[in-house]
């Protein structure tokens, strides 16, 4: 058996990996649809997570049946290497849903700034003419 990091994935194994990330995701992402789920839109990226997932799980499977080390006791730099990748790749995707802490951070810091501004708000606390007081100076501009 090869590392299987280039292998053709069956379409049911991918699927059902689908569902698994998204239904794990559906219970800790941050951002939900207005029915509490994950996001349709976020359909596409939970897809390439879970090929890149599957992918992932054979090169792991790989290197826990065969070892890091080959017959002569050289590392198996490449499929190291494609776990690496493989790793930082699905690590990526799932930034990208906002399941990290620091996308989360990032995320917060955006939603805390759109819900802590209110421009209609504000337009209706302040004087059309940005006056406070209410004083107009009237003259023309030089």
């Amino acid at each position: 058996m090869k590392h299987g990091a280039y292998a053709v994935i069956a379409a049911e194994r991918v699927d059902a990996k689908v569902r698994e990330v998204f239904d794990a995701l559906a219970a800790d992402a941050p951002l939900r649809a207005s029915d509490g789920g994950l996001p349709a839109a976020d359909g596409a990226m939970v897809r390439l997570a879970a090929e890149v997932m599957c992918r992932l799980d054979d090169v792991t499977g790989y290197l826990g049946a065969k070892g890091w080390m080959d017959e002569k006791g050289n590392p198996r730099t490449i499929v190291l290497e494609l776990e690496g990748r493989l790793r930082r790749e699905a690590a990526d995707h799932l930034d990208a849903l906002g399941c990290s802490p620091r996308s989360r951070a990032k995320l917060g810091l955006d939603v805390a700034r759109s819900q802590a501004f209110d421009l209609a708000q504000h337009w209706a606390e302040t004087d059309v003419s940005g006056d406070q007081d209410g004083d107009v100076i009237d003259g023309d501009a030089a």
